[in-house]
Formats: C-alpha cells, structure tokens, sequence
C-alpha cells in the first residue's frame, strides 16, 4: 500500500490519516494460530513433511520449512495472491508468527512453487493426511464417515494440462477430494486434467488413504459415501479387500426398475398424498462379478403421477435400509466443506503455468485448511466448529495490534475496544490447555 501523506478526510477536516507507523499490524490474531500450531505438536510434523521435499537450489537463503509455512501463514490470513509477500515482508506481527526477521518476498515463494516435484506433491498430500490422522489417533475415534467427490477449479488462461470438462462447461482441473464428514477433516486431494471422468484415478487416491487408516494402532471402521460417478466395481473391490463399507448412489436403468418392480409400486395407491416405501434385492451389473446389495427408495410426491425411484449399492448388510438412506443423504453436507476449501482456501486457484505447480499449489490450500479445522475441532467450542474462515479472518486474524519493545520483552497492543475480546482470550485459554497430538 501507497503511504497516505497525512491525507486530509473531507467529511471531517480535523481528522487525517497516515500510514507511517511501521509496528502497526493487521495481522496480529495470526499469534494465535502460531500459538495453537505450537501447542498442538504441529511444528514438527510440518518441519518433517518440508524435509522430504526436493531440494535443488544451492546454499538458499530460505529452508523449505520457513517457505512452506510462510505460504501458508498467507493462505491462513486471507491472502491467496503471491504478491502479498512483498507488503508483508515489512509486517511486524507477521514476523513474529513466522520466527524470523527475513521474509521471503514473492518471487522467491512463485520459485519455490515451481520447482517442487510430482513426488513432492505426493509428500504434501501425505501431510493432509498425517494432519487428519494424528487427530483420530489422539482421539481413539473408531468409526469415520468417508465422503469421495470431484470438482471442478476454472482455469483462465494456458494452464499446462487445462481442458474442457462438459458436465461443467467450463476449461479447468478436475480434482478428487475425500473428507472425514463427522470432523469436516480433508484427507486427500488429487489433481487431474479437466476432462477426466469423475472416478478415473479413485482407486489410486484411496488406496494409500485405506491403507494409512490399517497402520493405527487400534481398528477404525472406515464407511465410504459416493455419488453415482463412483459407481465402479473397482472402488467396489478395494473397499471390500480393505474392509471398507461403502454407500454409493447408483444410475437409475431398466434392469434396476425390473427388480424394483417386485419390491416397490410403480404408481402409488394414494395420489393426493406424499409417500416413501424402500426395498431392497441383490443385483449384479454386467462389469460385476459377485452379486451386491442394493436398496431402492420410491418417493412419490403430491401431483405426480408415479414414483421417482433412487438406487444405492453397499456392502452394510445388517443395517436397516431406511437408515442406510438417511446416512446416504447426509453427504450433501460435503458440499459446503468443498465450497469452503475452494472460497475460503483457495484450492480452486490455478494462476501458474504448470500442472504440477498448480497441484502442489491446491495442495498447500488443503494443508492450510486442515489446521485450521484441527484448531477449530482442538480450541474452539462444539457450537462454533463450524465456523467458516472468514469469520475467523474477521473476528480474530485480522486483529489490530502494535508491537513494541521493553526490558528485552516483545509486547503486542491490541485495541482494548475489540469487540471480539471476549473469543479471543476463550480461545487463547483453551489453546493453553492442549497437549500435542499423537504421531507415529
């Protein structure tokens, strides 16, 4: 930002403003991630993950550590382009948070980017997952709710690997992501070119997360929930050799309805009123080899003439069939953590020209999103876990304060009139209570 030269306001002429002050920041709530990151053991496991990446430049002045972090303090406070290392180099508190005088300025950030690797890709993906798995072993949790889905992020230029993608309409990537529904926790996320298929590539996304859940050291029933694009008998099969159960949707077709003929009316016997009749049989498509149990649910509605029937298979044999929909259904919720990852995080940001480069870029987004999710599910209460980043941006991140300097101390000021005063010392108690999460 431009300094103000004591620039005069002209709906009050006494007041002028000033930008001259160089221990003023805007940031200075990020202390408070830096603190829940230093209480929660995350340091290390963040320091380890960088120390996989590759390493081609000779004597750099910035560690892979202090780069990654740096990139996702930005991506944390809000600041999805690049260019805003360069303002904040000069930011007092965004020092503080990041341990160091020296903050790297954009371009060597943009460098960083583009030399990371297909491999490196890999280990930051493994660090989403490490980040997720770490709380579920703290916790003993022995039972979570496995949601699989694509996406799509637009891209708008030349993007290496960019195409047409005609479900949505638009040139882009098509990720896959995968997220803990009970602990809105993201697992993975795999980039692909824009005009894959939804499943294409599951089976090599979920297998390593599959297979990282057998090596804790207490059983977790995994339950994986799929909409009808990764209806494929090879995501069927790995769930079934990893123990995995599985909901997924299928495509309404004639051999379906036949069945379903036997089980469930065509036309309901009560025109005037709303009904819901479920069923189930055992079917095998064509590309199956066994047979699998599949549930149907009619649904009729007041005005129509027949019943609108939706199809799922699952390997849950003793669970009741209504049941087995309701639990079905609640993976609409997937979607607001999609959304929240993409506007809150910026995993949908594509402005490098490589593929690999916008793939490590949406994955630093997901390392980002998963310690903010761990900070809220670890220091925030229950009624407020849900709460999006940018209200979190708006009551805590971007909090006013000035630092200054005394008997060899570093003091931060923050505005006593803060009308989030109150969340920020609940959340700063709560941090202090924490022990580190568990790893390996």
């Amino acid at each position: 930002m431009t300094n103000l030269h004591e620039t005069q306001l002209r709906f009050n002429p006494k007041i002028k403003i000033k930008t001259d002050d160089v221990q003023l920041s805007n940031n200075a709530g990020l202390l408070f991630y830096a603190e829940f990151k230093h209480a929660a053991g995350l340091d290390q496991t963040i320091d380890q993950a960088a120390a996989q990446l590759s390493e081609k430049r000779i004597g750099p002045h910035y560690s892979k550590t202090s780069l990654l972090n740096q990139m996702l303090e930005l991506n944390i406070a809000g600041y999805g382009n690049d260019v805003a290392a360069d303002a904040l180099q000069h930011d007092p508190v965004m020092k503080q948070v990041h341990g160091t005088t020296d903050l790297a300025p954009q371009t060597t950030i943009s460098r960083f980017l583009s030399a990371l690797t297909c491999d490196d890709v890999l280990h930051l993906d493994r660090l989403i997952l490490t980040l997720a798995l770490d709380y579920i072993r703290t916790n003993h949790i022995d039972t979570v709710m496995l949601d699989v889905d694509s996406t799509h992020c637009d891209t708008f230029g030349h993007q290496e690997a960019a195409s047409f993608n005609a479900h949505y309409g638009v040139t882009g990537f098509h990720p896959l992501v995968a997220y803990i529904a009970q602990l809105n926790l993201l697992l993975g996320i795999k980039q692909r070119p824009g005009n894959q298929y939804t499943s294409t590539g599951v089976k090599e996304f979920l297998a390593p997360i599959f297979a990282a859940f057998c090596e804790l050291p207490f059983d977790v029933q995994l339950i994986l929930r799929g909409d009808s694009g990764f209806a494929t008998p090879e995501l069927y099969t790995l769930c079934e050799f990893y123990d995995v159960k599985y909901v997924i949707r299928l495509k309404r077709n004639a051999a379906l309805d036949q069945l379903a003929d036997e089980f469930t009316p065509v036309v309901p016997k009560h025109f005037d009123q709303n009904s819901v009749i479920y069923g189930e049989f055992n079917y095998a498509a064509k590309s199956w080899s066994i047979d699998r149990r599949v549930l149907v649910k009619s649904t009729h509605q007041v005005g129509e003439l027949f019943f609108e029937r939706q199809y799922v298979v699952t390997n849950m044999t003793e669970t009741g069939v209504k049941l087995l929909y309701l639990a079905y259904q609640k993976r609409g919720a997937m979607e607001n953590l999609i959304k929240e990852s993409k506007a809150g995080f910026f995993m949908d940001k594509t402005n490098s020209h490589t593929f690999t480069a916008n793939a490590a870029r949406a994955t630093i987004s997901g390392i980002a999103y998963n310690l903010i999710a761990l900070m809220k599910l670890m220091a925030l209460p229950k009624e407020q876990r849900n709460t999006t980043i940018s209200t979190l941006r708006f009551q805590i991140f971007h909090v006013a304060g000035k630092l200054a300097r005394h008997a060899g101390k570093i003091i931060i000021h923050l505005a006593q009139s803060n009308v989030f005063s109150q969340q920020i010392e609940a959340l700063l108690a709560n941090i202090h209570t924490l022990s580190p999460l568990v790893t390996n």
